[in-house]
């Protein structure tokens, strides 16, 4: 017993001194008393004895002596951890150094600001930018038509095309002095996603020039000459601009392309002037179709050593007029359908003087770094709204549907198979929106968080195909027929586009995301490596010291919180009640993160590049903590509205389990018996997590399936036209209000059919029986045969005849109420 006491009180002296971080001295402090009360106890007074328990504090304390340590203990380290550590290219450098750190790093340390986290400002818009989504956005949502875009056009029709210019949407990016709107990207965000809810291809076409692109180079790096020449045109439209990056052989790895060019003298208007000899064979590349100004990136060398320096130079950037001699544009691609302008561009041996370069002479061979500095902003902007739109659409279409369409005498949404998937689309609606919201607060702080970025993006476009998936399924035949009716199938279709572009997701998630945020984030990491690649051992030495005082204080952490289930968490007395236990769960599981990361960067070193699924998984969990905490703060952003706190409870509670099962499957992976040792600091208590349970799931699908406040808090940015003719958002939102008001009606009608033997509708006026059996009053079934007509164009289902189906014009198509 008195052994067990013994184990009982070092563990908990050694798990306090990590905990608090003690130094090395402090270490020898408390292995000398532990010593000394060991020999009281036991009564040891022998020579050895006490020689065997003073030499760890001796040891310790020899040990903080930086003089003795280095050569000793730290030189023979570097040596042997030289070939684990992944080394980082000048690519890799580059996008480092691109982006900064904020709450990720806080994620890495184990340590969630609270505070901080709920201080930031909530996104708001400038009075101008509120004009602009008032009036000229709103217009722009009226006049587009998806079906005639999509499917009769190809393209926007040329009002649209004309107002999207001369209204300024292509130069949202672009500062006032050049004409431009200069507008946040909370705004930019925003004016893309209302857009994209009405029309994929309109989105697309107004945020390229806004996102990576000829405006935000030239805007950031350009020359005065070239920022007069071209920033006013592009603010105004009379310039359209694309940028080529993706090649043959470079899609994902785009630092490997293939084309080149090779710095030489050539002719330039009538005159010979020093430039740049390029080919390329670019594609996949938005807007190049009808594009004016083409962003060209390519690999620029100097074999003759004109510029009297190295021979490789690197990537580089230029613009290259459309009309400029060998430069071929115009095909197109079909991008999964969509209409938005994209296609090939390519040259072979065209010349462009030096002042096509963005920046001058100065910045070649600096591309990829203005490239990497301007995607850690943009990558959070454009393709997360739109996959945050579209979520939140598919709420409120399937939403409203489910309520709407009946089958078994009850609305489908009340069906259980039915409500798991509400739920579901609920819940990622919830918190794309919370992080769109945290992510452009930052945006709006002169951040530039590029690992946040990078986890939006590929969360954001995965998140909506699962909502669409689950909304298809719920709809059913209607879904998959397409027509002017069909809300859902144009996002359907082209989701593989969004998870491609920027970035495909399984690069991203895989290779990305917890490899770079772990360089960016983790407190020592990047500082170890730098001293490794350099060879400064003092630097390495301090990094060294400070990661194993840190790695002992996260696994003390992360074991007392969570054998305590997180009660041992304190959090900031202001945090309302109801999240008080949230914050804990964060508090206790970005701990339990921080330390499994030192695990498996330890464990796999630089050879984790090739372990993707475990780096992937890593990349999960940094993103449900991401979300979680977007989500708590974003509940009192909203107004605090305790009738959320059933769906906050549902996201907290479906991404804790998501964060544990990853946790789960990296340790399955840790090398032979890690996982073993592992497991009792990350689940001392088992792996006791759980999905939301049924009942919950319930409430968070029946609180979308009533109109009002709470609903359009979930879907913000949706716009919904107010017009029920001939559009069939406004359709389904009448039907749907109806419908939820006169539930009541649909019962009575129920049980008087019942008690009536009335079994259905066909070969007889329905109402009119039960009007003359006193089961309704001729007011209530006048509301019902209203409720019915609007409930036939919603369920009905897209027409043509064989001739307009074949030639695309849709000509043959007949609006429901006509047909009916």
């Amino acid at each position: 017993m008195q052994i067990i006491l013994l184990i009982v009180v070092l563990m908990a002296a050694l798990s306090a001194a990590a905990y608090y971080r003690l130094n090395l001295k402090g270490w020898a402090g408390v292995t000398l008393l532990l010593a000394a009360a060991a020999a009281l106890y036991y009564g040891l007074t022998s020579a050895v004895a006490l020689v065997l328990l003073l030499a760890p504090s001796a040891l310790l304390l020899l040990l903080s002596l930086p003089a003795l340590r280095r050569p000793l203990v730290t030189r023979p380290i570097m040596r042997i951890i030289r070939p684990i550590l992944p080394a980082v290219s000048e690519t890799e450098q580059a996008a480092l150094d691109a982006g900064t750190v904020g709450l990720d790093a806080e994620i890495f340390e184990g340590k969630i600001d609270v505070a901080k986290l709920r201080a930031t400002p909530a996104r708001a818009f400038t009075d101008e930018e509120q004009a602009f989504l008032d009036g000229p956005t709103a217009q722009l949502c009226e006049m587009l038509d998806d079906w005639d875009i999509r499917a009769k056009r190809r393209d926007l029709p040329p009002e649209v095309w004309s107002f999207i210019k001369e209204q300024g949407f292509l130069g949202m990016i672009i500062p006032k002095a050049f004409g431009g709107l200069e507008f946040s990207a909370h705004a930019q965000s925003e004016v893309v996603s209302r857009i994209a809810s009405r029309s994929g291809a309109a989105a697309v076409t107004v945020m390229v020039p806004n996102s990576l692109g000829p405006g935000e180079l030239l805007s950031h790096y350009g020359t005065d000459e070239q920022k007069q020449r071209y920033l006013p045109g592009l603010a105004k439209g009379e310039e359209i601009p694309c940028f080529a990056l993706t090649g043959e052989r470079s899609g994902s790895d785009a630092a490997s392309m293939r084309d080149v060019g090779v710095v030489t003298h050539g002719d330039y208007q009538g005159q010979q002037v020093l430039g740049i000899r390029v080919s390329w064979d670019k594609r996949y590349i938005t807007l190049a179709p009808v594009a004016t100004l083409l962003g060209l990136a390519f690999y620029l060398t100097d074999p003759e050593g004109l510029l009297g320096g190295d021979e490789d130079i690197g990537i580089t950037v230029a613009l290259v007029p459309r009309d400029h001699p060998g430069c071929v544009m115009g095909h197109r691609h079909d991008p999964a359908g969509g209409a938005f302008m994209n296609g090939p561009t390519w040259g072979k041996d065209v010349f462009i003087p030096m002042e096509f370069v963005v920046g001058g002479q100065a910045m070649l061979g600096q591309g990829w770094r203005m490239l990497m500095e301007q995607l850690a902003v943009g990558r959070a902007i454009s393709l997360p709204a739109v996959g945050t739109t579209g979520t939140k659409s598919a709420l409120r279409i399937i939403s409203a549907y489910a309520l709407v369409r009946r089958q078994f005498d009850i609305p489908i949404g009340k069906m259980e198979g039915i409500a798991a998937g509400l739920a579901e689309i609920a819940a990622d609606a919830y918190v794309l929106e919370a992080a769109r919201s945290l992510t452009n607060a930052y945006l709006g702080q002169g951040q530039k968080p590029s690992v946040l970025s990078a986890i939006f993006k590929y969360q954001a476009t995965n998140r909506l195909r699962i909502a669409l998936d689950h909304a298809m399924d719920i709809q059913g035949g209607k879904a998959i027929c397409d027509g002017p009716s069909n809300l859902l199938l144009a996002a359907y279709q082209a989701v593989p586009v969004a998870i491609t572009v920027e970035g495909a997701n399984i690069l991203t998630r895989s290779l990305i995301t917890f490899a770079q945020g772990s360089l960016r984030g983790h407190p020592y990491l990047l500082k170890e490596i730098e001293a490794l690649q350099s060879g400064d051992l003092a630097a390495f030495d301090e990094a060294m010291t400070g990661h194993v005082g840190w790695m002992g204080a996260t696994k003390a952490r992360a074991f007392w919180y969570n054998l305590t289930g997180g009660w041992s968490v304190t959090v900031p007395s202001d945090v309302p009640r109801p999240l008080a236990r949230h914050y804990r769960e964060l508090a206790r599981m970005t701990a339990t993160f921080a330390h499994l990361s030192n695990v498996v960067l330890v464990s796999f070193g630089g050879g984790l590049k090739a372990r993707q699924m475990v780096a992937g998984r890593m990349a999960d969990c940094l993103s449900e903590l991401y979300f979680m905490a977007a989500g708590l703060k974003y509940w009192e952003d909203l107004g605090s509205h305790d009738e959320d706190l059933p769906l906050l409870d549902f996201v907290m509670r479906r991404h804790l389990f998501a964060l544990q099962e990853a946790m789960r499957g990296v340790l399955t992976n840790l090398p032979k018996g890690l996982g073993w040792a592992v497991a009792p600091v990350l689940f001392p208590r088992g792996a006791w997590r759980r999905p939301p349970n049924d009942a919950l799931v319930r409430k968070v699908a029946d609180l979308v399936q009533v109109p009002g406040a709470q609903r359009d808090r979930l879907t913000p940015s949706v716009y919904v036209p107010t017009s029920r003719e001939r559009d069939s958002m406004a359709v389904l939102e009448a039907a749907f209000e109806m419908a939820h008001d006169n539930q009541d009606l649909y019962r009575k009608v129920k049980l008087g059919a019942r008690k009536l033997g009335l079994r259905a509708f066909h070969d007889r006026d329905w109402f009119q029986v039960l009007i003359e059996n006193q089961v309704l009053t001729q007011d209530e079934a006048d509301r019902l045969r209203s409720l019915e007509r609007l409930v036939h164009q919603v369920a009905a289902v897209d027409r043509f005849t064989h001739n307009s189906f074949l030639s695309g014009e849709a000509d043959g198509f007949q609006w429901q109420d006509e047909a009916a």
